[in-house]
């Protein structure tokens, strides 16, 4: 098959295998997490039957769940078994054919060795996408001790020795004071079967650093042995920004409350109260559930119409309004001069 024939389909729909076979690798698959070394025969181009060994293992790609499947054709090795069987036959029935038996094995073992290089180039494939991921990898054991971490990770934690830390370091000897009851929860959580999903850390770098890193882990099987595989990101800079903007709007809201004047804040579109304080409360007489989500006409605020629709045609036209004197009428049904100013703001 070429590539074009191949991306975009499935192996049902090229006729490769059957049904059967494909719902024995996903019920194989769906028991163990995985699938190591199941043989198949499969259908390929002009009509060729081959056998091969067909092995999967779950990763995470781009934040998103993938499998890395490894398929080794053992159709020469399947035929030579088969010369194999024959020629033992014609051993013990004739004494004879040892010479022939013999080129027969080593083609066997070299049929082997090339096999055995095909999955190691498989893997270090593998072992490059992920050593050269934007995101940091780490894959640990379920107590966290580290077992691998790719060259975006130590980066991140400013460590560059790969020795220094793989079967030598626990995750969380990086994990700040503040976040290491949310990291072992989390940890406890994906090896016990948990979806995977997003959480954010404090952690303490290599050289001293403290950094906020972004993370996602999914349980796999790693080696033999179950792991937990973690992509981080350092998001410091962004959670600066917004703690920044939320230090910010708790200020406003803070001098918005306890302004000596009455302030509110009107929806431009339909006229009603998304917010007010609280000196607006004790001028009206109104409590807040009274105010919020209904307009001034509907509570009678301005005591005469005509001022009310001079200011807002000229804060249409200007944007802004200065010292304009216009009556109010409390609840109560007082009836107040008080001078408005207002802008309208995006």
């Amino acid at each position: 098959y070429s590539e074009a024939d191949l991306i975009g389909k499935n192996p049902i729909e090229l006729g490769m295998i059957s049904f059967s076979d494909a719902a024995r690798l996903i019920a194989r698959q769906g028991s163990g997490g995985k699938i190591e070394n199941v043989q198949l025969a499969l259908n390929v181009k002009e009509g060729r039957k081959i056998h091969v060994l067909v092995s999967t293992m779950p990763v995470i790609i781009k934040k998103r769940p993938a499998v890395v499947t490894i398929v080794a054709e053992i159709t020469k090795l399947k035929r030579i078994e088969q010369e194999l069987l024959q020629k033992n036959e014609e051993l013990n029935a004739a004494c004879n054919g040892l010479t022939a038996a013999d080129e027969q094995l080593r083609q066997n073992i070299d049929e082997l060795t090339r096999t055995e290089l095909e999955l190691r180039r498989s893997e270090e494939k593998f072992r490059s996408l992920i050593e050269h991921s934007l995101d940091g990898i780490v894959i640990v054991d379920f107590s966290g001790n580290i077992l691998f971490l790719n060259r975006e990770a130590r980066r991140i934690v400013d460590e560059p020795g790969y020795q220094t830390l793989v079967g030598k370091k626990n995750v969380m000897d990086y994990v700040d004071r503040v976040s290491k009851p949310d990291v072992r929860r989390d940890l406890s959580r994906v090896t016990g079967g948990d979806e995977a999903h997003l959480v954010t850390y404090k952690i303490s770098t290599g050289s001293g650093r403290e950094i906020w890193v972004e993370c996602v882990g999914s349980r796999i099987i790693f080696g033999e042995s179950g792991a937990v595989l973690i992509s981080m990101r350092d998001v410091t800079e962004r959670k600066k920004v917004e703690d920044a903007v939320r230090e910010s709007e708790n200020r406003f809201t803070t001098v918005f409350q306890k302004s000596p004047i009455s302030l509110t804040l009107v929806a431009a579109g339909n006229g009603r109260f998304a917010d007010i304080n609280e000196e607006f409360l004790r001028k009206t007489g109104y409590s807040r559930d009274e105010v919020i989500g209904r307009t001034a006409q509907e509570l009678g605020l301005f005591a005469d119409l005509n001022e009310y629709q001079r200011f807002t045609a000229l804060l249409k036209e200007q944007k802004t309004v200065h010292g304009m004197e216009i009556k109010c009428r409390a609840k109560s049904g007082e009836v107040n001069a008080c001078r408005f100013s207002s802008g309208v703001i995006e």
